[in-house]
């Protein structure tokens, strides 16, 4: 087996680390997930932690209704994203797109079906 420490890597000159990352969440890049306009919808509790806390530097406050307040991110959906939006369970909800709000429906039924007979 080949030692990865024997291998030299190189990154092209012009490689823009910033813009490469620009639409990522964390370090999972998705070769299938794309980047997108993404909503979310934040309880009256977390609000206030997403203000001062943002998920990514995309996110902006589209408007705050007092109950809730709904944001509004540019990025690519990877794993660890979703996963990010699954620890913080029913302070918030996916708005749109449907194929994320659709994913994230899959994942709680899930964890339903994990805990159901208790």
């Amino acid at each position: 087996m080949a030692d990865i420490t024997d291998q030299t890597y190189k990154l092209p000159k012009d490689f823009d680390a910033a813009g490469y990352f620009a639409t990522a969440y964390g370090i999972v890049l998705g070769y299938d997930a794309k980047p997108e306009r993404i909503v979310i919808r934040a309880n009256e509790d977390h609000k206030h932690y997403l203000k001062s806390l943002p998920l990514h530097h995309s996110q902006r406050l589209i408007e705050d209704y007092g109950e809730y307040a709904d944001f509004e991110l540019y990025l690519s959906p990877t794993y660890d994203f979703i996963m990010k939006l699954l620890h913080v369970g029913a302070m918030i909800e996916v708005i749109i797109p449907a194929s994320l709000r659709k994913e994230m429906k899959g994942w709680i039924s899930d964890i339903y079906e994990l805990y159901k007979n208790d």
